[in-house]
């Protein structure tokens, strides 16, 4: 991934691959290679996306 690109991440991409697609538990790589691409600067998001996803997570306890 070139270093010039940033991708934006909105909450239904963390929704629906979490549901559909890459669950923890099938598809852990997925994950990590987010949060280090993240990490890297090369995917960033909102403070809105943490607080919804925040927000999803409490209504599911």
């Amino acid at each position: 991934m070139s270093s010039s690109h940033k991708f934006v991440i909105d909450t239904n991409v963390f929704i629906e691959a979490y549901t559909r697609y890459y669950s923890f538990g099938i598809a852990p790589s997925f994950w990590n290679a987010l949060i280090q691409h993240a990490e890297n600067g090369h995917v960033i998001s909102i403070d809105r996306v943490k607080q919804q996803l925040n927000r999803l997570h409490k209504e599911d306890e």
